[in-house]
């Protein structure tokens, strides 16, 4: 079984052994599906202990792959884990048995975990009924090597549940785990870092080079802890935050100009200062007096 190559001191070499089963399968990694399996074994376990899972807890998973660090999670707490991959899906329920406790607190979903940039519906069904099975103390979380192409609109999602995941550790693209953890003042401060500032405390860990992927990616990848703020904008509705991150996107999408610029704030907003802060951009304001904006706004209309 390949999974006999999976001890828990395996190495890199244990990629061979997943090789030869592949090729037998006739089946090849995807570059448009972003599959670059991370077969490191200390990095699988700094992701899930950034989150630190518990038995009561329920952990999503993006992308499993090949099932290294679903195995990881596996041992700790219930995952989630949504595969598009057919190919992959059969290899991993193959592997569940020699899972830890057989594979039981796994529950593999084969589908895709976004429709039309939001999270497809399938997959919010799956959370709500595996969040219902939670005790009172139980947390989500989320924990995933996230494939390049998705990770930016997928995170952006997760913090538009109705009920958001309280904590997350990912393995994103260099730059892209730059934008999250950015301050404001930078060229990679944007939309999406205020979205997720307001409403977690982001926190770089770590650089990870491409050599610890099989393909090797073409960039380096970053691994970023994200951990709910405790009044930020989760305490809003669902409604309301989506239709801050679309304000946001507003202010960003012409970043070089001044905020009186922005459409969406024409008509001056009644806020202490408003004159002064309109003349800046808004890539050199942080999350929260651009929050202030938005609030202004709504108390005009």
């Amino acid at each position: 079984m390949v999974g006999d190559a999976l001890p828990g001191g395996a190495g890199r070499e244990s990629f061979a052994t997943y090789k030869e089963l592949m090729a037998s399968s006739g089946f090849r990694p995807s570059r448009r599906l972003g599959q670059n399996f991370l077969l490191d074994p200390s990095l699988h376990r700094v992701l899930v202990d950034a989150v630190d899972p518990g038995p009561d807890d329920l952990v999503l998973e993006i992308g499993p792959g090949l099932g290294f660090l679903t195995r990881e999670l596996a041992g700790r707490t219930r995952v989630l884990a949504v595969e598009v991959d057919q190919r992959l899906v059969e290899l991993l329920r193959r592997e569940l048995p020699g899972f830890p406790g057989g594979g039981d607190s796994v529950r593999l979903l084969h589908n895709d975990a976004l429709e039309r940039s939001r999270l497809h519906p399938v997959l919010v069904a799956a959370i709500a009924e595996e969040r219902a099975r939670l005790g009172p103390d139980g947390r989500f979380c989320v924990v995933a090597n996230l494939p390049y192409a998705i990770a930016g609109p997928l995170i952006a999602e997760l913090t538009l549940l109705q009920e958001p995941p309280v904590a997350m550790a990912l393995l994103v693209q260099l730059e892209m785990a730059r934008r999250l953890a950015a301050v404001h003042d930078t060229r990679d401060y944007g939309a999406l870092t205020v979205q997720l500032q307001l409403n977690y405390d982001v926190r770089f860990l770590r650089r990870v080079g491409a050599q610890v992927f099989r393909p090797r990616p073409r960039v380096d990848s970053g691994i970023v802890h994200l951990l709910a703020r405790t009044g930020g904008c989760l305490a809003r509705t669902p409604v309301e935050r989506r239709a801050i991150a679309g304000f946001l996107r507003q202010l960003f999408s012409s970043r070089r100009k001044k905020l009186r610029n922005a459409r969406v704030l024409r008509d001056g907003p009644d806020l202490p200062g408003a004159d002064e802060l309109l003349e800046r951009r808004p890539d050199a304001v942080d999350p929260e007096t651009l929050l202030g904006l938005w609030d202004a706004t709504q108390a005009e209309s």
